[in-house]
């Protein structure tokens, strides 16, 4: 069934993520994940959801909006610092980050923990819409396993929650400090809009 692929999904894309030290491509496989959740959404639709199109529906393009914003805003922070470092970002090269760029490291922590669910955060309502749903339509079993697989995620999002505030920066590997503009502003509206989801998602539910 469905519902089967979308865990299977989730489960290799976070067993993938857990891995890497890549932070390029531990969001490539947690994209996986998500696309995952998202079609844990529509098994759900499928097996019957009592609130039928509404339900299924206001869940997908909820998490699709939060994913958007929350991936987005990671991946253009990922591709920033991948420019001023010259090379790829690793765990170890974002070492001690919250000492040298706080406002670089604070929006990266955020996103971060938006994709592992944290509540406050679009992503914690985006997956707690689309495991409603589950649990509406009846699979239990296959949004317990979707739970399960959300946790694991935590496991490498945390990761660079820690490498950022808790551990030492390693010797040569700075970063170049460039005050760029726009990316600054994209940034910041990202981050915006992931609070904005997780505090007040009712002006999106609305629509």
């Amino acid at each position: 069934t469905l519902g089967v692929i979308a865990v299977a999904t989730m489960a290799a894309g976070n067993l993938g993520a857990l891995v890497q030290t890549d932070l390029k491509r531990m969001l490539a496989y947690s994209g996986i994940a998500h696309a995952g959740t998202i079609l844990l959404a529509a098994a759900g639709y499928l097996a019957g959801d009592p609130q039928k199109l509404d339900g299924a529906l206001n869940a997908a393009l909820y998490y699709m909006a939060a994913y958007v914003f929350t991936a987005g805003g990671a991946f253009g922070l990922v591709a920033l610092l991948e420019s001023e470092l010259g090379g790829p970002v690793t765990l170890d090269t974002l070492r001690g980050l919250s000492s040298r760029r706080p406002a670089v490291a604070a929006a990266l922590a955020l996103f971060m923990l938006s994709l592992g669910g944290i509540p406050a955060t679009g992503g914690f309502l985006g997956k707690y819409l689309v495991f409603s749903v589950a649990v509406r339509s009846g699979m239990i079993a296959i949004a317990v396993i979707g739970v399960l697989m959300s946790v694991v995620a935590l496991g490498y999002y945390l990761r660079v929650v820690i490498a950022m505030y808790m551990q030492k920066e390693l010797e040569g590997r700075r970063f170049a400090n460039e005050q760029r503009l726009p990316a600054a502003l994209a940034t910041g509206l990202c981050a915006a809009m992931v609070l904005l989801l997780g505090l007040a998602p009712g002006w999106f539910l609305a629509f």
